[in-house]
């Protein structure tokens, strides 16, 4: 079987896409939260719907 991928070849692998996810769901949330602090004047202008508006505030 030369298509057989080592067990600890796949944990590593399982655990690398792992930290990846978090790094960039982290990332995301700080980036996206200092976008909403710095252009809070232009959100509240901008006309989106007040559901978003609801599910941002939770």
């Amino acid at each position: 079987m030369s298509q057989y991928i080592p067990f600890p070849l796949l944990i590593t692998l399982g655990v690398c896409l792992y930290v990846c996810v978090c790094v960039c769901f982290l990332f995301f949330k700080i980036y996206f939260w200092v976008f909403f602090n710095t252009h809070h004047c232009r959100y509240s202008l901008s006309p989106w719907p007040s559901v978003m508006k609801v599910a941002l505030q939770k």
